[in-house]
């Protein structure tokens, strides 16, 4: 295939999203989402959609690598889990080469690389400079010395970006928005990353015989709440500094409210989140068509991950959303029912665009180029997910976890240093208490559920007799994917994890859990 022939592609990812918030994957007329709605009618929907990990930093380094966060070789992850014990995967799996990402890999093979928006799956901010622990949390974003260190800290996150394989990269959030103390500028700006996407693009209507490869990732559906920022945000504030003027380029974000509440649909965080996420999508959608190349042009929408089991490897962390529009080669309202990954997002595309994988890689993920072609049903024999010292395995209905604390953590709770039952982090992090909550078994050593039967996974059948080959067929599965990192994983639990002085500590734990002050009103159970 020439350089001229291969197609286009951007990927549009957005945060904590859930099938409900969207309405080609389950929102229905509780949202308001037409252009994610469009894109979708337009293309192929997969609702056999899985990320490796519920948190941010692992899935995205899942989708820009190809493989397992586990297999990060950085010196920051090795430092902090030798491969002499279990990894603890949390925020810790950073891109570091550029042979290693899908910017490099394409960059290599021709394409013009893009980044706009959030990150969080790069080397800690303090070694490249992104940071500003030292701005006060009352701190004036308009006062010139933290404009200026927003701008310089800025200008070294896209310094970084060029340096792992992106050409371009503008409006950047190395992590999440809450980038410094400073409380006036904890909010989201769309609009400032669809610019950035669109400037991108503009760029690109001069150069007619160079593909290119736009990876944007919005802020949205992720706290903090949409509404404050759309009804009291300033649109000026961005993590670069203070903007001459607001972008232009989509919906005037006060119109949110109005829309929703003229189509019925309450204005809440989830609501104004997905219909600000669905203009940025539009805009783009709009530009690819207004340039005249939407039928060479792959538009892929993903999740990092989903929301309500966060920090799990439960489903409603790991079951995610996602569509993609190719008119040139997938009819529109097609449904690819195959289990797809996140890992197998980065092949897929190498396959499509005959860019060859680097020699010193390791690509997890398999091309599911064959379901779009029908020449498969599925392409994986089994998935395996992995978050903090938790690892699991899914076969057809059975999904089995295997959840092994560290020697540190065990030593905290049996000493009776900590009180409370850590949770797959070995912390006592809010980020898992979604989990916790809504999965009973949420800390039990080994878990083994039938997702048909049991879709919310509330039945442990791991003591079930009936389920003994089950069980012994996952455990098998399991150890294959394990055996292929460098990093060991206990086969049995240790027995204070068994035993009732930790059944206790899960008590307290639980009991602290369900009292639902960390949850927004809006989600508390009813």
């Amino acid at each position: 295939m020439s350089t001229a022939q291969r197609p286009n592609i951007v990927l549009i990812i957005s945060d904590d999203t859930d099938h409900s918030m969207l309405g080609f994957s389950g929102g229905g007329s509780d949202v308001l989402t037409p252009n994610l709605d469009r894109l979708a009618h337009e293309g192929a929907t997969f609702p056999n959609a899985y990320a490796s990990s519920a948190v941010c930093t692992p899935s995205r380094y899942s989708y820009l690598t190809g493989h397992h966060p586990g297999h990060c070789r950085t010196k920051q992850f090795l430092d902090e889990c030798p491969t002499t014990e279990p990894y603890n995967l949390k925020w810790n799996s950073y891109i570091n080469r550029p042979q290693d990402n899908i910017g490099g890999m394409f960059q290599q093979a021709g394409y013009r690389t893009g980044y706009v928006g959030k990150m969080h799956a790069g080397l800690p901010p303090g070694d490249i400079g992104v940071v500003m622990t030292d701005i006060a949390e009352d701190a004036d974003p308009y006062d010139p010395e933290v404009q200026a260190a927003f701008a310089s800290s800025h200008a070294n996150a896209v310094k970084e970006m060029n340096r792992i394989g992106f050409d371009y990269a503008d409006s950047l959030y190395w992590n999440n928005v809450d980038i410094c103390s400073a409380k006036k500028m904890h909010i989201h700006n769309t609009e400032w990353i669809t610019q950035g996407a669109l400037n991108f693009l503009d760029e690109q209507q001069h150069k007619e015989d160079e593909p290119f490869m736009l990876y944007m990732c919005t802020t949205v559906i992720h706290g903090p709440d949409h509404r404050d920022t759309i009804d009291n945000g300033d649109p000026l504030i961005t993590s670069a500094g203070i903007l001459d003027a607001a972008p232009n380029c989509m919906p005037k974000r006060h119109t949110i409210k109005d829309r929703l509440q003229q189509a019925g649909i309450p204005y809440t965080h989830n609501t104004a989140g997905a219909l600000w996420l669905d203009d940025a999508v539009g805009a783009v959608m709009n530009k690819i068509d207004e340039m005249g190349i939407a039928d060479n042009t792959i538009i892929l929408y993903h999740v990092d991950h989903n929301v309500h089991a966060k920090g799990s490897l439960y489903e409603r962390g790991i079951h995610v959303p996602m569509a993609m529009r190719w008119p040139a080669q997938v009819p529109a309202d097609t449904t690819i029912n195959g289990m797809v990954q996140n890992v197998d997002m980065l092949p897929t595309l190498l396959d499509i665009c005959d860019v060859p994988q680097p020699k010193d890689t390791i690509i997890d993920g398999t091309s599911y180029l064959p379901l779009l072609q029908n020449n498969a049903d599925e392409i994986h024999d089994d998935l395996y997910y992995e978050f903090g010292t938790a690892r699991a395995v899914r076969c057809g209905k059975w999904k089995y976890i295997a959840f092994r604390y560290s020697d540190e953590a065990i030593e905290r709770m049996q000493s009776g240093n900590q009180a409370l039952a850590l949770d797959y982090m070995n912390s006592m992090a809010n980020a898992t208490h979604y989990a916790a909550y809504f999965h009973p078994n949420y800390f039990a050593a080994d878990q083994l559920y039938n997702i048909e039967a049991d879709p919310h996974e509330q039945l442990n059948l791991v003591n079930d007799p009936a389920c003994a080959d089950v069980l012994t067929d996952l455990k098998q599965r399991l150890r294959v994917h394990l055996d292929s990192f460098d990093h060991p994983f206990p086969e049995e639990a240790h027995p204070f994890h068994l035993s009732d002085e930790f059944a206790q500590l899960v008590t307290a734990r639980r009991n602290q859990i369900m009292q639902p002050s960390w949850m927004a009103p809006e989600e508390q159970p009813r």
